[in-house]
């Protein structure tokens, strides 16, 4: 019965967008500082949330991390799979960026 309900959970959580926060269960934002004073940040969703979303929130998570503006220093839009046997695309932004001013 255990099962049964886990099964059931799981499937109630898997219909559900990312919603905008830290990485976890149903995708989210990672960010990791590099040495040169960059922030590598990435944002992945679910299979049901859209590309545009997962663009739209790693930029909200880039101008979280740098308040007073960043460059962009390299940036890829993309997607992996997972799930074997069942291949589900998973909306995956990330990038590399340099807060300018006290950021």
């Amino acid at each position: 019965m255990k099962n049964l309900y886990f099964t059931i959970f799981v499937l109630c959580l898997s219909g559900c967008a990312t919603a905008y926060g830290k990485y976890g269960f149903s995708g989210g934002y990672k960010d990791k500082q590099l040495d040169d004073g960059s922030i590598e940040v990435s944002y992945q969703g679910n299979g049901t949330t859209s590309p545009e979303t997962v663009e739209l929130y790693w930029e909200k998570r880039a101008a979280e991390l740098c308040p007073s503006g960043y460059d962009i220093v390299s940036k890829e839009n993309g997607g992996h799979s997972s799930y074997y046997p069942v291949q589900v695309f998973h909306p995956l932004t990330e990038g590399v960026i340099k807060c300018l001013g006290d950021g």
